[in-house]
């Protein structure tokens, strides 16, 4: 039960990274690629740290699903790395 805690927990600041992202494309003209990946830096590592909680605890029978289910809800943040053209 510790570790979902622990990966909702790591939910706000998934949020708060994808806020930034969004925020910053609001404010100035689509940034080469390199730089784009940049800005999406804190949002796939904050995506990789919900789903690390997931892996590492995939053997839990009694918490798995829900371990799943938050892992898999927070990959609704993937449209911010879809190029608008």
């Amino acid at each position: 039960m510790a570790d979902v805690r622990k990966q909702v927990s790591l939910l706000e600041p998934l949020f708060g990274a994808v806020r930034q992202v969004i925020h910053t494309a609001g404010s100035c003209t689509q940034p080469p690629q390199d730089e784009f990946l940049k800005l999406l830096g804190p949002v796939q590592s904050k995506y990789e740290g919900v789903s690390l909680v997931k892996e590492k605890n995939n053997r839990d029978r009694e918490w798995s699903l829900h371990y799943s289910v938050i892992a898999t809800g927070a990959s609704c943040v993937s449209w911010v790395t879809v190029s608008a053209q």
